[in-house]
Parts: structure tokens; C-alpha cells; sequence
């Protein structure tokens, strides 16, 4: 397919169901039931709770904004 992936190793322990792309940061985050983000990585770097509060605060996911927001639903979406 042209792509060259037989020198990357596959991190199992970075994949988990429910994770949310945040297109405006290039971000990947968990939120909470209340839509609150709670963790976020920025490619394979966790943020620091600091920097998840400076760039997120209380600011609630909205998934109907596809236009930054899309929903990682399913181990399949990961790879996407």
C-alpha cells in the first residue's frame, strides 16, 4: 500500500474503546460521563493534568461538532 510498517511496534497499553480525536489539537482524549476531559495524549505523550486543565478546563465535548470532534468508538476506529 505503499505505507512502510514492518519496523513499528504496536503498543497495545495506547489503545482503549471511547477515545475522542480532538481535530483542532491533534489530541486523543478520554472524557468522563459528563463529557469533562480527563486524560489526553498528544501522539504517544500523555499530558500532564496541568495541560489537559490549561487547554480543556471545563469546557464540555460536544460530539454533534464534527468538524473538530470525531468519536473513536470501537478497537477498529483506532487504526483509522
Amino acid at each position: 500500500y505503499g505505507f512502510y510498517v514492518s519496523g513499528l511496534t504496536f503498543i497495545n497499553d495506547l489503545v482503549c474503546r471511547g477515545l475522542i480525536i480532538d481535530k483542532r489539537h491533534g489530541n486523543l482524549v478520554k472524557v468522563d460521563r459528563f463529557g469533562y476531559v480527563r486524560e489526553a495524549m498528544h501522539g504517544t505523550r500523555k499530558m500532564s493534568e496541568e495541560e489537559v486543565l490549561t487547554l480543556y478546563g471545563r469546557d464540555v465535548v460536544d460530539l454533534r461538532n464534527n468538524e473538530r470532534y470525531n468519536f473513536a468508538n470501537t478497537l477498529f476506529s483506532a487504526s483509522e
